[in-house]
């Protein structure tokens, strides 16, 4: 199993068998993906709350937080709802090679960015390698 959190970082955990993984050749150093090289710079710079804000101020020269760009989104806006989607291709281009590689059973996605799943999951599962039988599941933050 791969778990990822997202929200002011990307945070992950690689498990087998119930053991959490810190090394080994298809597990990133120390399991953890936010600094794992994605367009020149980190996988965080990508999928994280300072992502999210960035893109669309790009996009409209607002700044928005992720909470209101949901609430955007969830009302029709282009610009939002092009964020997030951006988000989801994004999140599966860096989690791709570590799918193929160390074959989870469940890929399991947590924390407050987490809470617009239905926004950014169409594209990350388009654009999730069509090879991999992967289970995605959602935990919502209380």
């Amino acid at each position: 199993m791969i778990g990822v959190t997202l929200g002011t970082g990307l945070g992950s955990g690689f498990v087998a068998g119930g053991v959490p993984l810190y090394s080994g050749a298809h597990v990133p150093q120390d399991g953890q993906l936010w600094h794992t090289p994605y367009t020149g710079g980190i996988a965080e710079d990508a999928v994280s709350t300072r992502a999210l804000s960035s893109a669309y101020a790009e996009r409209t020269g607002q700044q928005r937080t992720p909470v209101e760009l949901a609430l955007l989104a969830q009302t029709g806006d282009a610009d939002a709802l092009a964020v997030y989607a951006d988000f989801g291709t994004h999140l599966a281009r860096i989690l791709a090679p570590w799918l193929r590689s160390f074959q989870p059973t469940a890929l399991v996605f947590g924390g407050n960015i987490a809470r617009s799943w239905p926004l950014f999951e169409p594209t990350l599962s388009a654009a999730l390698p069509a090879e991999t039988s992967i289970k995605l599941a959602v935990i919502h933050p209380v």
